[in-house]
């Protein structure tokens, strides 16, 4: 089910693992060593308790690093006590920044911003930006958050993820039209001037929940509930190309309805997430078969990727393929998906779902989510986390 509470159909669950061994008697102990030393979990990078940081009153959906701030949007009313209504800014010292203020009136659930910082793209559920009508998908001023006037792509539908590539915005979502144009659940817009490109056309059958772009453009990932993008049968995830929206020859072998994904920042492996509560992790130029599977205890709804490190969240308390711990965050490696022993333990309040967002920056992990406090320390709604991912 997606955060909107929308369902999304029914796909077959990915094959299982491969099976240890069984041997008898004393041997049962010298198994258990071997399978548990294996999965001995690395030092990780970021420190695992979350720095001093305004606290949001209600749930953050994404988060952004633009410039020195971190965008936050979701569905919240204040921020570090301060009214901020569904979207604000956090500066590098924890704080509010007091400025910027958009008042989407309604939920956000993606926030990107553009390459030189001009502007801050904001998309969800919402029917205007402060007073200024705005469909589901905006382009705000980085310093007010006012709505930018003339940009303007309306959508008839809500939009789940924003990314933005050199002078390219990528939206995916339930649309089916966005500016106009009849393109449905993924489109190309110009970052300047809102104009939709109607040659990107990967007319997914279903929702698409989360994208991404490869580092020098040419691609454009996708997960979500479909089965067919980019004019081939694809299940839960696709490469297709930045210039038509064709799909790749990139087929995954396993997988189902996507969730979340992420790319390391070299952009050689593809993770992404589904509701069968396992990450994949792909080399699309190399192979249709996953690199490796990491099984949770429940579902993955945000990945980030560093070149040595996935940071990922969710509704899960434990990392099942190694029988670790992990209270809604964890983090493996990318090579071959084992644990590192970054463990930092989230609460929410009841029927929390826990994190929806993770992003990986120079200096920082960020996490943004439902939930209420990070190793039994208050911390709602979004979380940093120094050091080097």
């Amino acid at each position: 089910m997606d955060p909107s509470g929308h369902e999304e159909v029914s796909r077959p669950r990915a094959a299982g693992f491969g099976r240890v061994g069984r041997r008898l008697g004393a041997a049962v102990l010298t198994v258990f060593a071997v399978v548990v030393g294996a999965a001995l979990p690395a030092g990780a990078s970021v420190a695992q308790d979350a720095l001093p940081t305004a606290q949001v009153d209600g749930i953050v959906y994404s988060v952004a690093q633009v410039g020195s701030r971190t965008i936050i949007g979701g569905d919240f009313s204040a921020v570090g006590g301060v009214a901020r209504r569904n979207a604000a800014a956090i500066l590098p010292d924890g704080k509010v920044d007091p400025s910027f203020d958009p008042r989407p009136d309604g939920t956000v659930f993606a926030v990107a911003g553009s390459e030189d910082g001009s502007r801050i793209f904001l998309g969800g559920t919402f029917a205007s930006v402060g007073a200024t009508p705005r469909a589901s998908l905006a382009a705000v001023d980085p310093v007010s958050g006012a709505a930018i006037p003339g940009w303007q792509a309306d959508t008839d539908e809500f939009v789940y993820a924003l990314e933005v590539k050199g002078t390219r915005l990528y939206a995916g979502g339930t649309f089916r039209s966005i500016g106009g144009a009849a393109i449905r659940r993924l489109a190309s817009l110009d970052v300047g001037t809102a104009a939709v490109d109607p040659t990107f056309n990967p007319w997914p059958d279903w929702t698409v929940k989360d994208i991404a772009v490869a580092p020098d453009g040419t691609k454009v990932y996708a997960t979500g509930g479909f089965t067919n993008i980019g004019g081939q049968h694809r299940v839960g995830a696709a490469e297709v190309l930045a210039t038509t929206g064709k799909a790749t020859a990139f087929d995954p072998a396993e997988g189902g309805v996507g969730i979340a994904l992420g790319l390391t920042p070299d952009g050689s492996r593809f993770f992404f997430s589904t509701t069968n509560n396992r990450m994949y992790a792909y080399d699309p130029a190399v192979s249709s078969t996953p690199a490796w599977v990491v099984q949770t205890s429940g579902d993955t709804q945000a990945i980030g990727a560093s070149a040595t490190e996935v940071y990922f969240g969710g509704h899960f308390s434990q990392l099942s393929t190694y029988r670790l711990k992990r209270q809604l965050l964890a983090s493996v490696r990318v090579a071959d998906g084992s644990p590192t022993n970054w463990a930092p333990a989230l609460s929410t309040r009841s029927k929390g779902m826990g994190p929806w967002a993770v992003a990986v920056t120079p200096d920082r992990v960020i996490v943004g989510g439902d939930f209420l406090r990070v190793n039994n320390k208050a911390q709602s709604g979004v979380a940093f986390f120094a050091g080097t991912p």
